[in-house]
């Protein structure tokens, strides 16, 4: 499997499920929709009940966050493998809700922190993290500051 494309599925499947508490949603979901539809109105129908679903889900305490993110990383990873013309297209998505909400909140499932924006972090005791973007740290960590 192509690296490239496994972390961008991740990276949308996090955006994308981050997106459906906001108040965009509706124009989020049918962007994305729309690309799983491929022209076909009843495709693209179907993909904004598996959206919706995934919402209703969460939103009722029967899914968590980290469980929706898995289950669209593995439906983007398949679409971006059939259609990779897209890839520049859900790149430019996530940077879109990124910039729209640059503050929003951190979001803590049980595997783990995604974080978007700038954001102090303190460790206590061991962990390891993984990053997209650039890191800026103060001190290394368990040390003293430099």
């Amino acid at each position: 499997m192509d690296q490239a494309v496994i972390d961008l599925a991740t990276a949308a499947g996090q955006t994308i499920v981050n997106a459906m508490t906001s108040d965009g949603w509706s124009a989020v979901r049918d962007r994305v929709a729309g690309w799983f539809g491929r022209g076909d109105d009843r495709r693209t129908g179907d993909a904004v009940e598996l959206l919706d679903d995934t919402r209703t889900e969460i939103d009722a305490g029967r899914m968590t966050q980290p469980a929706a993110t898995a289950r669209w990383q593995g439906r983007l990873e398949t679409l971006l493998y059939d259609r990779a013309e897209l890839r520049s297209e859900l790149a430019a998505l996530i940077e879109d809700l990124r910039q729209a909400a640059p503050n929003s909140p951190i979001q803590v499932g049980p595997h783990g922190i995604v974080a978007h924006g700038d954001h102090n972090i303190n460790q206590t005791g061991s962990g390891h993290a993984t990053v997209i973007g650039q890191v800026n740290q103060g001190r290394p960590f368990g040390g003293s500051p430099t």
